[in-house]
């Protein structure tokens, strides 16, 4: 949760200041142990494991000073709020050939003025589950969309059937949740914040 709020202009400033910053630490090096342990997470099973292991940790002031860690960053730190998660699920989901795109939720109450705050950043990926092997070369099954949401890969209620659509996944997560509204995020927003070229 961030209680400005996001704002790409805004933070992309703060993430610029950010980066510059830690340019000269040793881990964002590519030769560095922590981007070593990023592109060591090459399967679904090994990003799930690690985001286990990652923990929760606001921007300061609950972000009021916010910004966006690059996935060497989030991987180094092992900590990060809900867009460190996201951008890091989306890197890696995207290094596996998942498609996968960004979302950020909104509330709305009367303690936001009634307006619409950015309030959760989560990524929606698509897997094929595979239920039988057909002919050689051959995968039969079906696509499933899910919701990752922080430290886990799909964070849908239990019970509700497997969506086979984009928007029936992130509308199911939005009215779980009762978020005012959910909105995916462009190309250039995600190129801002993060190491991928979209």
């Amino acid at each position: 949760m961030n209680i400005v709020g996001y704002n790409p202009k805004r933070d992309g400033w703060f993430n610029r200041r950010y980066w510059h910053i830690a340019k000269g630490a040793e881990w964002v090096v590519k030769e560095t142990d922590a981007y070593k342990k990023l592109i060591s997470l090459d399967t679904l099973d090994k990003l799930t494991a690690f985001m286990k292991s990652c923990v929760y940790k606001s921007d300061p002031l609950r972000g009021i000073i916010h910004w966006i860690a690059d996935p060497v960053t989030m991987v180094h730190r092992m900590k990060g709020d809900c867009d460190d998660f996201a951008w890091l699920w989306y890197d890696r989901l995207k290094a596996m050939k998942y498609e996968a795109h960004i979302y950020v939720c909104y509330r709305r109450a009367w303690w936001t003025a009634w307006l619409h705050v950015p309030w959760h950043f989560v990524v929606v990926w698509k897997e094929f589950v595979e239920t039988h092997r057909g002919k050689p070369g051959i995968r039969v099954g079906y696509s499933a969309w899910r919701v990752a949401s922080n430290t886990y890969a799909d964070a849908l209620p239990d019970g509700i059937a497997i969506p086979s659509l984009q928007k029936d996944a992130i509308n199911a997560y939005r009215d779980q949740y009762k978020y005012s509204r959910v909105r995916r995020l462009r190309k250039r927003e995600i190129t801002v914040c993060t190491m991928r070229k979209e």
